[in-house]
């Protein structure tokens, strides 16, 4: 379930990130109201600035941060109404300052990771294309991931064309994928990499 749930929320559309980040604020908010303040959810509001700058970018993530400051201010307004609302809102601006600087602190994080990443693969695109043997890499179903150029050509296609396709069903006979169908099912989850020649 934590997996579904973690592949989910890395998986939405920007706008949905921020819809949800702002819904986790409101529900801490809640929360926090209903409990009488004896237990304190503000501390959390990270999680969604955080989770906003990570999958959207810096400017959503101000934004979310700004609204935990305006719920923050609104919520303690509303429960604490006797208490001058310019020290909930002097709260809810050291709030905003702290969320602030977590946003930056991680875009720059991330930004640093995506350029890290960037290198890696194009790295990685040059030695596989260098290669004088074909390199088809595939899914657990046999569908064509990556493929370089010189195994295209060999297939006689375009690396585009082949993306998506079934290695097995472009070269093999019908036993031969019988067979190394039967050998996936059987032990996908302990076989580990395998190398196929054809």
């Amino acid at each position: 379930m934590n997996n579904r749930l973690l592949r989910f929320l890395t998986t939405l559309s920007p706008p949905n990130v921020r819809t949800i980040g702002a819904a986790v604020i409101l529900l801490a908010a809640l929360i926090d109201y209903l409990s009488g303040h004896r237990l304190s959810i503000v501390p959390l509001y990270v999680l969604p600035a955080g989770y906003v700058t990570w999958y959207d970018n810096r400017r959503s993530g101000m934004l979310i941060a700004f609204w935990a400051m305006m719920v923050y201010v609104g919520e303690r307004v509303i429960w604490q109404g006797g208490i001058n609302p310019l020290v909930h809102l002097l709260n809810g601006a050291v709030l905003l300052g702290v969320l602030a600087i977590l946003v930056w602190i991680l875009d720059y994080i991330h930004q640093a990771y995506l350029g890290s990443l960037h290198d890696a693969e194009s790295k990685y695109t040059r030695i596989v294309e260098a290669a004088i043997e074909g390199i088809v890499a595939t899914d657990v179903h046999w569908r064509i991931t990556f493929v370089n150029s010189r195994a295209a050509k060999l297939f006689g296609s375009t690396t585009d064309e082949l993306r998506g396709k079934d290695l097995l069903e472009l070269c093999c006979d019908a036993d031969a994928r019988s067979a190394l169908r039967t050998r996936t099912a059987a032990g996908a989850s302990d076989a580990g990499p395998s190398e196929v020649q054809f």
